[in-house]
């Protein structure tokens, strides 16, 4: 049962009991103002969200309140961080959130799970990507920004594309829109606009920065670095300042703890464990990190170089990496010489005024009026494309997408299909260095297996699942199997499973790529005959070896976009310049699924080519 205004109270950061009112007391208090809510979830990006709820809270006009779900669990670093806000913070339980139609505009985190809570269909729902090297397109499919919001705050520059480049990714039984649509609004970012303005006041910073990234996902091999590293950065370099930054929610890990005792005694040693890390990193002249990002916000706010040691050689794409310690210190010397400013990627929208910058133009969103600075891509169009149509273009490719399979699992929990696609989708996430990153997503395949029984799923559908069950890879399944051996129940797909574990089955997924070729919207598949392809990638050749497309296609010419490929050759056939294509009148077919709406884009509006485009899946 939902409770009403006058049963629930609001409280500040700093004292709950002393300060609390009651949220109909509240409401009075800011009666005639736009209301503002902030989705506060314990995540890594707390911080990001509270800086936004702060900003806005400076504006007399607006009455802005951060939300949290009594079972949300925050650890001690968080608490002290929502006490130290001293602002409006409204308690909910899961069954509540459906309850906030006074709000005008809710802000919400990307997440990489689909939530419980529902919010009322007349609020706006404003998303919030999680770093500046996070992409709009991942935002929107990955992480189901096309399902949830209505608007996204985009902090970068974004390759272009077409305003309906993702019309039949989402239908109206799994959208959560207030809006037909989803509109990219050019944002910024409040912690950037911050972080730039400390820079600009340490003109000649001349610290080095020791950055790590969470416990969790750093390699294992990389984290027996960490003590040789620092005790190379603090003797090599003893007139500067290293700055040693551990993730926050590692402080009390028994490593960090251990390394503070063991390095403290260095009078240039200094750790940084404050919440925001904008202070100190305003001193650094270089920061080194062991994973690369894109664009990390150091490099971003500061224009200052990172550097990248991977000992694992896991990534090809820092601008400066090392692979051993030997080259640590000369590397650091070298760009600590060099005082040319570092040339970023992405344009950071609205550069120290990103929140003045969408105040001043809240009246589009409350009016419902189209900006005609902001994209807005459309969701639906005239073909009607439902939820299984949705699903079955998913399921035929190979990249995840548990948001989407969750969402359609929670609308129709009764249909089975979806299960088998959450299943399948969780199946498929990267297994990273650190398994721990890859075991958040097994263990809520293993939640879904735990929820369900066999009596209610017909005998096809249990082979199906079997099947998938032995086409997961190693990894994954044992996993499984261990969490599943610790909890047997009589009744429960858990228990099949387990008695198949020691059945003989062929494991692995099949080698040939599945055949699901259509137009970027699903309206139209493509057949058989001649046809030109873009892209000269690994995604090519194993179609060029899959039997079933060679028996259906002809392949007049493969192009792509880099001249590095020009001439070369992919098995008979010469890669030529995508201008190449405007001689023929056969469709295209376009081989890249990271950039097939960009590529889609540049081919119509930039090269003019009239042919139908068609997608790989």
């Amino acid at each position: 049962m939902m409770v009403t205004p006058e049963q629930l109270s609001v409280t500040t950061g700093t004292d709950i009991s002393d300060t609390a009112v009651c949220l109909s007391e509240w409401l009075l208090l800011n009666e005639g103002k736009t209301k503002l809510g902030f989705r506060l979830l314990p995540s890594a990006v707390l911080s990001q969200m509270t800086d936004q709820l702060e900003q806005f809270s400076g504006y007399s006009h607006l009455a802005c309140i951060g939300l949290i779900n009594t079972s949300d669990v925050f650890s001690l670093r968080q608490q002290q961080l929502l006490k130290d806000l001293n602002l409006p913070l409204l308690y909910l339980s899961t069954e509540d959130f459906v309850s906030l139609s006074w709000l005008h505009i809710v802000f919400l985190q990307e997440t990489n799970f689909a939530n419980d809570e529902t919010y009322p269909k007349d609020v706006i729902k404003i998303g919030s990507p999680h770093g500046t090297d996070i992409s709009l397109k991942k935002t929107l499919v990955h992480y189901g920004g096309l399902m949830e919001f209505d608007y996204i705050l985009c902090p970068v520059s974004y390759a272009p594309v077409f305003d309906d480049a993702f019309i039949g990714l989402v239908t109206s039984d799994l959208s959560c829109h207030s809006m037909p649509f989803c509109c990219a609004i050019p944002f910024g970012m409040p912690k950037y606009d911050r972080f730039f303005q400390v820079c600009q006041e340490h003109p000649e910073p001349d610290a080095i920065i020791y950055h790590l990234s969470n416990l969790k996902i750093e390699n294992p091999s990389v984290v027996s670095y960490i003590a040789p590293v620092l005790e190379l950065l603090l003797k090599s370099f003893p007139q500067r300042s290293v700055i040693f930054r551990p993730f926050p929610e590692d402080l009390e890990h028994p490593l960090i703890q251990q390394l503070v005792r063991q390095f403290g005694c260095f009078p240039n040693f200094r750790y940084s464990c404050s919440p925001s890390y904008i202070s100190d990193y305003a001193e650094g002249a270089v920061m080194l990190c062991h994973r690369d990002y894109s664009e990390h916000l150091f490099v971003q706010a500061s224009k200052r170089p990172m550097l990248v040691f991977d000992p694992c050689s896991q990534s090809d794409t820092a601008k400066i990496k090392i692979q051993s310690i030997e080259q640590l210190i000369p590397a650091l010397s070298s760009l600590l010489a060099e005082k040319t400013p570092v040339t970023v990627n992405n344009k950071i929208f609205n550069s120290g005024c990103s929140v003045e910058y969408l105040v001043s133009q809240l009246h589009y969103i409350l009016d419902n009026k189209r900006h005609p600075q902001w994209q807005y891509f459309e969701l639906y169009n005239q073909s009607h494309v439902d939820t299984a149509a949705v699903i079955q273009y998913h399921m035929a490719g190979v990249l995840p997408f548990h948001k989407t399979a969750l969402r359609a699992l929670k609308i129709f929990p009764h249909r089975p299909e979806f299960l088998l696609a959450a299943l399948e989708s969780l199946g498929r996430t990267p297994i990273y260095s650190n398994r721990q990153l890859s075991e958040m997503y097994w263990e809520q395949a293993f939640h879904l297996l735990s929820n369900a029984s066999t009596k209610a799923l017909d005998k096809s559908f249990v082979k199906k699942l079997e099947r998938w069950f032995f086409s997961l890879p190693t990894d994954c399944r044992s996993y499984l199997v261990n969490r599943i051996a610790e909890y047997p129940s009589d009744d429960s797909i858990l228990h099949y499973l387990l008695q198949l574990i020691g059945v003989d089955h062929t494991s692995g997924r099949p080698m040939t790529v599945p055949l699901f070729i259509a137009q970027r919207d699903l309206s139209k598949q493509l057949n058989d005959g001649p046809v030109l392809i873009y892209g000269a990638g690994e995604l090519t050749k194993t179609l060029l070896t899959n039997l079933s497309f060679m028996e259906r296609f002809c392949v007049l010419c493969i192009v792509d976009s880099s001249s590095k490929t020009h001439g070369s050759k992919i098995f008979e056939y010469e890669i030529e310049p995508p201008e190449k294509l405007v001689t023929y009148s056969v469709p295209i077919l376009i081989c890249s699924r990271a950039y097939a709406e960009e590529i889609d884009y540049y081919l119509r509006r930039q090269l003019g080519v009239e042919n139908s485009i068609y997608v790989l899946h």
